[in-house]
């Protein structure tokens, strides 16, 4: 099974359909996603209206923070 991230596109018409008064599964089935994407999608954002631009920066932000930690610090090394 191959997974794919939400891209700004995606995000951008999930802000659009969501606002126009689309429940989560009405918004899977126009985008080609399974509701649950959806639905962690709209709750991963804690502003009171979803907004797609700052759900791909906090996306953006959290992959870049992924990967292991290196074992030496600078603190260690002196």
């Amino acid at each position: 099974m191959s997974y794919k991230h939400l891209t700004i596109e995606d995000r951008s018409k999930i802000e659009i359909l969501y606002h126009e008064g689309y429940t989560a599964s009405q918004i899977a089935e126009a985008i080609g996603r399974h509701r649950s994407t959806i639905y962690r999608e709209l709750k991963r954002v804690k502003s009171a209206r979803y907004d797609a631009k700052l759900a791909q920066d906090n996306a953006t932000e959290h992959q870049s923070l992924k990967g292991r930690r290196p074992k030496h610090t600078p603190e260690l090394i002196q």
